[in-house]
């Protein structure tokens, strides 16, 4: 049983019925089957497709496509996004606390090194003027 089309839905399927129209209507049909749309409940058969079928095709389903890849795509590239900036934050924060504490290690060692000058000169000092013959 089919219901009866406006005048407009009419207009489409007498294009989409017409002779002269078919190679389009069998490459729209190759086209949307081979992304994955289907026609519902309908098998695909050029003389029985229909403009409430074509325009349910190209108008809803053929969005419905797109905006998931958008979506997709969007997600990936933000998904990219963080995990790029994660690792230079990573990286980032590894140089910072190694060259932190080289330059600790780097404080360390000359203040230990200027300690034990320190001592070696009061030492030498002290035994140049003969402190250590008064005192012993």
């Amino acid at each position: 049983m089919r219901r009866r089309d406006s005048t407009a839905d009419q207009h489409v399927a007498n294009v989409f019925r017409s002779s002269v129209h078919n190679k389009y209507k069998r490459r729209l049909i190759k086209n949307l089957t081979s992304i994955g749309v289907s026609l519902k409940n309908t098998e695909i058969v050029e003389d029985n497709l229909t403009s409430d079928q074509i325009m349910r095709v190209v108008g809803h389903d053929e969005f419905i496509i797109v905006v998931v890849v958008v979506v997709v795509a969007v997600v990936t590239v933000v998904v990219v996004v963080v995990v790029v900036v994660v690792v230079v934050v990573v990286v980032v924060v590894v140089v910072v606390v190694v060259v932190v504490v080289k330059v600790m290690v780097v404080v360390v060692v000359v203040l230990v090194a200027a300690a034990a000058g320190g001592v070696v000169l009061v030492v030498t000092a002290m035994c140049k003027a003969n402190i250590f013959k008064s005192v012993f």
